[in-house]
């Protein structure tokens, strides 16, 4: 064993192979100082060897050393955020559904989300309309030239229109990024912001500082980091999320109390949102946003110095501070508010809400209708870069944030993310786990419908386990 840790602190990659083949090998077994073979090459930014070490199953990348480190706190700082990256990917790799009930119910969620029957006839009517001037030309050809345009046509034009389906689903009519510009953009905010889109300077005589980071791809992001007040400061530093299509103002209405309770908090755009790089590409339902919320947190553990972090959500942000924190251990505490399972289901859900009304329930028609459906979420898996077999989204791999704290929420009256969605995730999850159902709130707004209980809730969740710096200090 010790051959083994001796080797990885020297580099030695032959070395490490021998030690291996000789057997007997532990990848967890710790020296004198607490230290795993991964705390040392971290420390010496050996990049093959880390990811050797982590492609390994048993490998265990949550030990601390006697300093209280884990192995990827003792990488340097200039390299700790691509090593961060790293860890994620391979953890990625190693995670694989373990609730097929959960799956279950969540299909199931789709059909109770169906809409009234509102006339089979309005679509029979409205493709008659559309085909009729052009089936008299078609006849004229011959009945089997007839056939095959129809089936032919028919088909392209499915596919089409599941496709443009997808493009609404990761554009959507509120989705307003535009690359290189300088200022947020004022027009088109929702209600729900309640008029705060400037700056927390301006808006709340908060002081903050315009900071930008580095992503995966080659995403540059920018934000807002708004320190914590001085006299009673949390040793927890807060990354918020903001949802698909919207910014980092999403967050600025909770500054003030979040603010006042010694949290300091970093908001920021993700990748082609806001002044974040993009190329108004849409967003991916948090497969490659996850990686954003992972940078995030290294800038408030590198550059700011929290020793602790909590991963805030709403939305698409909810489920990408989940599938974050599923891969990435620097991870404390995270709070989702209003996320989704998956986001095939959310399309295939609205989907259903919108268009299941015009289908009658014979057989055939619910057959094409479903293969529309399954067609649609095709597109949106392939555009996103999702593979489903991979189950890397939220309802997948919400059990791996554990034993870490979560804390789920919802608003009962949302019509665009059911609350059924943080129920099953809720169901889903390990301990510790909290499950908050705000009454009557709408998608994003259950700060809006109920403050003081919204603070309530989340305050005393993170007060659990953010003590105040002073007396972390005492309990040390």
């Amino acid at each position: 064993m010790a051959d083994f840790i001796e080797a990885v602190k020297h580099a030695d990659g032959p070395g490490v192979v021998k030690a291996f083949m000789k057997g007997g090998v532990n990848v967890n077994e710790v020296d004198s100082k607490g230290r795993t073979a991964l705390h040392y090459a971290c420390e010496n930014n050996s990049t093959s060897l880390v990811q050797y070490l982590l492609k390994l199953t048993s490998i265990d990348s949550s030990i601390r050393d006697k300093d209280g480190k884990t192995a990827l706190q003792c990488a340097p700082q200039a390299e700790r955020q691509k090593l961060a990256i790293l860890f994620s990917k391979e953890e990625e790799k190693k995670q694989r559904p373990s609730n097929k009930n959960a799956e279950k119910e969540n299909e199931e969620m789709i059909e109770e989300t169906a809409s009234d029957v509102v006339s089979p006839d309005t679509m029979r009517k409205t493709v008659l309309c559309l085909v009729l001037p052009f089936l008299f030309l078609i006849f004229c050809n011959g009945f089997f030239f007839a056939a095959k345009f129809i089936v032919i046509s028919m088909s392209f034009y499915y596919v089409s229109l599941a496709y443009f389906v997808s493009e609404i689903a990761i554009r959507p009519p509120w989705y307003h990024h535009q690359p290189g510009a300088k200022q947020l953009v004022m027009k088109g905010n929702p209600d729900y912001w309640q008029g705060w889109v400037n700056d927390p300077k301006t808006d709340f005589n908060i002081d903050y500082e315009e900071v930008s980071f580095e992503s995966t791809d080659n995403y540059t992001l920018r934000g807002w980091y708004v320190p914590a007040k001085e006299t009673n400061k949390r040793e927890v530093g807060i990354v918020l999320v903001h949802g698909g299509g919207r910014d980092r103002r999403t967050w600025e209405r909770h500054i003030p109390f979040l603010h006042k309770a010694g949290y300091g908090c970093l908001l920021f755009d993700f990748r082609e949102h806001g002044l974040s790089d993009g190329n108004m590409r849409g967003f991916t339902f948090g497969i490659k946003e996850r990686f954003d919320v992972i940078s995030a947190v290294q800038v408030m553990e590198t550059r700011f110095g929290y020793s602790k972090i909590c991963a805030m959500g709403t939305s698409v942000g909810g489920a990408s501070v989940i599938m974050a924190a599923a891969i990435d251990k620097s991870i404390d505490i995270v709070i989702a508010e209003n996320a989704i399972t998956t986001s095939a289901t959310l399309l295939d859900q609205q989907i259903v809400m919108f268009l299941g009304g015009y289908f009658s329930q014979k057989p055939y028609s619910l057959f094409l209708f479903k293969l529309f459906r399954k067609c649609a979420t095709f597109w949106l898996n392939v555009r996103i870069g999702n593979k489903p077999s991979k189950h890397c989204q939220a309802l997948h791999c919400i059990q791996n944030v554990a034993p870490r704290p979560i804390l789920i929420m919802h608003g009962t009256a949302d019509t665009i993310v059911p609350v059924k969605h943080s129920q099953l995730l809720f169901e889903a999850a390990q301990e510790p786990k909290e499950l908050y159902l705000c009454e009557n709130a709408f998608h994003c707004g259950l700060y809006n419908t109920s403050p003081e209980e919204y603070e309530e809730k989340v305050l005393t969740f993170l007060d659990k386990y953010s003590p105040l710096q002073e007396e972390s200090k005492k309990d040390k």
